[in-house]
């Protein structure tokens, strides 16, 4: 999942105002009924989202214009280019989702559940997904308040959340990048470990029948920084 350029100034948790931001003009200007333009903070947008698409709300224009942080009805925060976006309809109860407001440890979660894909055959598995026992699971868990992140398939893996990740993208798509990389989401092939705990995982296979687990897909994922 793309992640964008940096930010600069602390996040938004919502629809406000962008004057907090790095003061970069909007690529899309708001009509004169005061509502939010296209590309504008909380606009009601629409992208694709791995083979599917998502709808969500603009919360947060980025340092370079071309790109915009936004939250999706389904609780994830991605970045995503302007060009990628299209105007969209959301109802109430969606928009009060998306620009609720996050703590460190909320947003750390939903942007990681907004950026895990991992290629696993001809499926992209999220960060957060169903398993065939029809429990909820996640891959990668924030923790401590939002300074630790956790492998919750890989025994004794842990990443410490950098400071200023929040309000500097560029510092949380390095941090990012070494989760997709142990996650197999990158062809560095550093990842195998976990994609056969995943396989194992999605397939419902015990921990001790791995005999499919001889070749790993490490399809391309490109991160973008």
């Amino acid at each position: 999942a793309a992640s964008g350029p940096a930010a600069s100034g602390p996040a938004a948790s919502g629809p406000a105002a962008s004057g907090d931001d790095d003061g970069s003009s909007s690529d899309g200007s708001a009509p004169s009924d005061g509502e939010p333009g296209f590309r504008d903070v909380g606009a009601h947008v629409s992208f694709k989202d791995g083979k599917g698409s998502s709808r969500g709300v603009v919360l947060r224009l980025l340092a370079t214009g071309g790109w915009r942080e936004v939250a999706t009805v389904t609780g994830d925060v991605v970045n995503r280019r302007i060009s990628a976006m299209k105007p969209a309809s959301l109802t109430p109860a969606e928009v009060t989702r998306c620009t609720k407001k996050r703590s460190l440890q909320a947003w750390v979660q939903a942007r990681l559940d907004g950026d895990v894909r991992v290629p696993l055959g001809d499926e992209l598995v999220a960060n957060e997904f169903v398993a065939p026992t029809g429990k909820s699971t996640r891959q990668f868990v924030v923790a401590d308040k939002g300074a630790k992140v956790l492998c919750a398939l890989c025994a004794d893996c842990a990443w410490t959340v950098p400071a200023g990740a929040r309000n500097d993208n560029r510092i949380y798509n390095q941090f990012a990048n070494k989760i997709k990389h142990h996650a197999g989401q990158t062809a560095d092939k550093r990842g195998e470990g976990h994609l056969r705990a995943l396989r194992r995982l999605v397939q419902g296979v015990s921990a001790g029948n791995d005999s499919d687990d001889d070749d790993d897909d490490d399809d391309d994922d490109d991160d973008d920084d």
